[in-house]
């Protein structure tokens, strides 16, 4: 089965310095279906999304606006429910873990200051670097999580919404009481060849 759709990326960020915002982006890959009996499957799947994270630095001689785009590749395991409505459509629910890599993505950073009367904005944009190094890195690499949904499935056609909660912290060198973890809902459709 193909599936695709819009993200909605609100991360988990404990810390007095960010105030986060919604942002939209996108997923596709594919799934495949294993048939355990009439209503219960195991579906395994490989997706690459951009899960697109947008906040704010609130400072004393600045503020900044900061959006990481990482792009990640994600194997989610759900076990899923199927209930016929007829002979034609299905409601689906699942839940399951899931385990994402980050391996590209850019970083950008606009700073406004106002100097001498005048507001001053710079505009920064970068790879975005992935590991444990606080000083150099934005996110560790490795994340996961659970996850949980409901589709409806119309012939060959699937609707589809979920929820990932991540259960890594994944602030590089985080100190004590620092946290940063993935929280997305996804919105979106499939086929089923």
């Amino acid at each position: 089965m193909l599936v695709g759709g819009t993200t909605l990326s609100f991360p988990y960020i404990n810390s007095k310095y960010y105030n986060t915002n919604l942002a939209p982006s996108f997923y596709v890959g594919g799934v495949a279906r294993i048939k355990l009996n009439k209503v219960l499957f195991i579906e395994p799947g490989l997706n690459f999304n951009i899960k697109r994270y947008v906040f704010r630095l609130p400072q004393y001689m600045y503020t900044a606006k900061v959006k990481y785009n990482p792009i990640c590749a994600e194997v989610p395991v759900n076990l899923t429910i199927m209930l016929r409505a007829d002979k034609e459509s299905s409601f689906l629910f699942n839940a399951g873990p899931y385990f994402a890599v980050g391996f590209a993505g850019k970083r950008k950073e606009i700073a406004t200051q106002t100097v001498s009367g005048q507001q001053v904005t710079v505009l920064l944009k970068e790879d975005l670097n992935w590991g444990n190094d606080r000083a150099f890195d934005a996110l560790k690499p490795l994340d996961f999580g659970v996850q949980a949904g409901v589709s409806y499935q119309y012939k060959r056609v699937l609707f589809s919404v979920n929820y990932q909660q991540g259960l890594t912290n994944l602030q590089p060198g985080a100190k004590e009481g620092e946290k940063y973890k993935n929280r997305v809902a996804r919105i979106g459709m499939g086929y089923l060849f």
